[in-house]
């Protein structure tokens, strides 16, 4: 098991979206109309700050069958 923690940034909120559609595990659910006050709310947040800076933690596993 490997494990990575650090912060993940972004410049501009559709850049987060593209994030969240292609590992859709991480907000099972997710789309922009459902979510459009969150991102106006993060968009202010943005250009109050210049960026979107989130926490994050991973891990890979590897499996084999033998």
């Amino acid at each position: 098991v490997q494990d990575w923690q650090g912060s993940l940034r972004f410049l501009d909120v559709g850049a987060l979206v593209y994030y969240l559609k292609a590992v859709p595990w991480l907000v099972p659910g997710f789309s922009v109309a459902t979510q459009r006050d969150t991102l106006f709310a993060l968009q202010d947040r943005l250009d109050a700050d210049g960026e979107l800076r989130f926490t994050a933690r991973k891990y890979l596993i590897e499996a084999r069958k033998e």
